[in-house]
């Protein structure tokens, strides 16, 4: 699985969808056109991953802000604050999103490198997935935690916080 992380701002870019005549419609109204994506092979998730990645998609497809800050990973809260990461979700413009697994790895630890601040997080699954963003297709890496028996997403909210004495402070 690659090393891109899930990065929600970009993943839920704005697509806008027009129906400018419907083929058959109005003489001289521009032609629609149909883009087909090929399927995509998806893997079944363990539980309980499974029923925590359906509400996941569930709260970007419909930017559930309140959600999402509830299952994100204290360790993502540690390094930006959650005043940070609410700013940065609020900024996510609602758009429907399928999100569909390829891949799954065992639960096991994993470093979150966002911002080159590495952080060492046990009881992490690592999901390649792909984005249906419209007519657009991309490939990531999505990590979700076990954290005494809750599971969490990561994400990259902006700037880390400053630590006094750390290596930006």
């Amino acid at each position: 699985m690659g090393p891109q992380s899930l990065r929600l701002a970009p993943l839920i870019a704005a697509v806008v969808l027009s129906a400018c005549g419907t083929g058959g419609g109005t003489p001289g109204s521009p032609p629609t056109t149909t883009t087909t994506l090929a399927p995509v092979a998806t893997v079944a998730l363990p539980d309980p991953l499974d029923a925590f990645f359906e509400d996941f998609q569930a709260a970007v497809q419909t930017a559930n802000v309140a959600w999402l800050l509830e299952h994100l990973h204290p360790a993502v809260i540690d390094l930006y604050g959650l005043e940070q990461c609410a700013d940065d979700l609020r900024g996510v413009i609602p758009q429907v999103v399928e999100i569909l697994p390829t891949a799954v790895g065992e639960k096991g630890p994993w470093v979150m490198e966002f911002d080159a601040t590495p952080v060492q997080v046990p009881d992490t699954y690592e999901v390649a997935v792909v984005f249906h963003e419209g007519a657009t297709r991309r490939e990531a890496t999505v990590h979700f935690g076990d954290r005494f028996g809750k599971l969490h997403w990561f994400t990259d909210c902006g700037e880390p916080l400053e630590v006094p004495g750390g290596p930006s402070g």
